[in-house]
């Protein structure tokens, strides 16, 4: 009998060493691949000794077990497991804590039905998940290093027939434990070096960035020095050589063929101080006369020429923030930034596309300036100009503001975008570009905003036609005064759809395909009462707002109650008609 045990004895020890030697040799190689490391762990346990496994590590703040990793074949077990796991971290005590600090390495079995003593301490979602399945044995080892628990490796036996955990088991999870705990404190720190190295390389790769801009910053300042010297100097021979001209030219009579000369070259003057002007401007050196204005004003002042200048092939959409706060800048040379920024992005634009200019209010906080040394930390005004031209790659991007950048430059000077930088960073502001090969360009200008001064709070920045999400729906039969309102109220930045007659009206409201916040009606031509039309629309949208416009005075039986004043007379104003409508919106 004795025999019989010792053979078999014999029998199990060669193959535990074998398996023991194997998965040392795997976890050494797998020491890298943290998670591949704790899978390898399991699923080998699993194997060798036919069981159900969970590895459970102990979280960073050591208050909970965060299961890892669990492998079964059993399809019903795995589930229940796997529930289990995604519960997430299973709360422990410190006392509990200590008793496996204790005993690290030490399997600890219990068998079906379960002692009290091991109730009392294991989560009642464990202990109900492990019944539910039918746990017919559970070998629970500890697993750390020199004192330091890392985790508990839990090995479950499953049902009637199951063969509970004898001590050759225990013995093997004994030796496992000890090259398990080993390779997860290994592969921890492995993986602790590696996070750390990535984000060495992150910072070295912020810091040469940050260093490339600032001496891009420090190349743009020399390059602005000395043209500002250039320009200056070259005033002084412009002076000279068109006061000398413009005198010839005075003296030389009427008939005489070298006045033509002179003229040529009084026209070539003018244009040589435009670039020296230009010159200026880049270096920051040019007479600037700062006032408080709102960019929006600046945007639609120069709406019309914008869209001459760009042309029918290019659809130009604003964006113009309604509650835009001032900033203190030279209108006239905002004007020429953002005429230069649209020039910009019509050249990038030769088979027509979008052009979108935005305002807003922003904040530029110290990760932007990180990145973008030029810029200050606190509140801004941003202006931006998106378009979906070609784009430009990364190098292109760096050098976009240096004089004649190919490509990119002025037609006639090269200096086209290198003034806007100028410009802009005289005003106390930055510039940034956003662009990608294909994908387009944006460039934003920040300048430094300001609370607005009394006068401007009772100027006319709260007139300025802002922009809007609001929809109107026009209903007047006269065609040139349906115009014209489409024409005001789309140069606002709403929405605007025109019918021309209340019959179109209503059959509009009853397909429900567009939204409309205010009716703005011509009074004079409905024919029913606008309290009943306005009612027909409110049935497609609760909250319209009514505005009517006529030529008398209309009755109060002519007027629904939430019309009451808001009737403009005719003829109408842009001033007013944009004032009755803002104020409604904002009633």
């Amino acid at each position: 009998m004795n025999d019989g045990r010792d053979k078999a004895t014999q029998k199990v020890e060669p193959d535990r060493l074998r398996f023991l030697t194997s998965i040392t040799k795997m976890l050494a190689e797998a020491t890298t691949e943290y998670e591949r490391v704790l899978d390898m762990i399991v699923e080998q346990t699993a194997r060798f000794l036919d069981a159900s496994v969970v590895l459970g590590l102990l979280s960073a703040d050591r208050a909970s077990w965060l299961p890892m990793a669990q492998f079964t074949e059993d399809v019903v077990v795995q589930r229940a497991l796997q529930r289990l796991l995604e519960r997430g971290g299973i709360p422990i005590n410190q006392a509990l804590l200590a008793r496996f600090a204790a005993r690290i390495g030490q399997p600890t079995v219990a068998h079906a039905p379960f002692p009290d003593a091991l109730r009392s301490s294991m989560n009642a979602d464990v202990l109900a998940t492990f019944e539910q399945i039918g746990t017919r044995s559970i070998a629970l080892t500890p697993l750390g290093v020199v004192g330091e628990v890392l985790g508990t490796l839990t090995v479950l036996r499953v049902g009637e027939d199951a063969r509970p955990f004898d001590d050759e088991d225990l013995d093997l999870l004994r030796g496992l434990a000890g090259h398990a705990s080993q390779a997860i404190a290994n592969a921890r720190l492995v993986d602790a070096m590696r996070r750390e190295l990535d984000e060495h390389a992150r910072t070295r790769k912020a810091l040469a960035a940050s260093e490339a801009k600032a001496l891009q910053l420090q190349r743009m300042e020399a390059i602005g020095r000395l043209a500002g010297s250039v320009a200056h100097d070259f005033n002084n021979l412009l002076s000279v050589i068109s006061s000398y001209a413009d005198m010839v030219h005075d003296e030389l009579p009427e008939d005489d063929e070298r006045r033509a000369a002179t003229e040529e070259i009084m026209i070539a003057s003018r244009r040589a101080a435009e670039v020296t002007r230009q010159l200026l401007a880049f270096s920051r050196q040019q007479v600037l006369q700062p006032q408080e204005i709102a960019l929006n004003r600046v945007v639609v002042g120069l709406e019309k020429m914008l869209q001459r200048l760009l042309g029918e092939d290019i659809d130009v959409r604003t964006r113009l923030a309604r509650d835009l706060l001032p900033c203190k800048v030279d209108a006239s040379q905002m004007e020429q930034v953002l005429l230069q920024l649209v020039i910009n992005a019509r050249d990038a634009m030769p088979f027509g596309g979008r052009l979108t200019i935005e305002t807003s209010n922003v904040h530029i906080d110290e990760a932007y300036v990180a990145e973008h040394p030029e810029a200050t930390v606190g509140p801004h005004v941003m202006l931006s100009v998106t378009d979906s031209g070609f784009g430009m790659d990364a190098d292109t991007v760096h050098r976009i503001f240096e004089p004649f950048t190919p490509k990119l430059a002025s037609p006639r000077s090269g200096l086209g975008l290198s003034s806007v930088y100028g410009i802009v960073r005289q005003s106390g502001g930055s510039i940034a570009v956003e662009s990608a090969v294909g994908k387009g360009t944006t460039m934003r200008v920040y300048l430094p905003r300001i609370e607005p001064s009394p006068s401007s709070r009772r100027g006319g920045v709260a007139s300025l036609p802002l922009p809007s999400a609001e929809r109107v729906l026009v209903v007047q039969p006269d065609r040139h005064l349906a115009n014209l309102l489409r024409e005001l109220l789309e140069r606002a930045n709403y929405g605007v759809h025109v019918v021309a007659d209340e019959g179109e009206a209503i059959l509009l409201a009853q397909q429900r395909t567009t939204h409309i916040d205010l009716l703005l009606c011509d009074l004079d031509a409905l024919r029913m009462r606008v309290a009943s039309f306005s009612q027909r629309l409110r049935q497609a949208w609760p909250e319209l707002r009514t505005l009517g416009l006529a030529s008398f005075v209309v009755s109060s039986s002519d007027v629904s109650p939430d019309i009451g004043a808001h009737v403009l007379a005719k003829p109408i104003t842009p001033d007013a008609l944009l004032k009755g409508v803002q104020d409604l919106f904002e009633a």
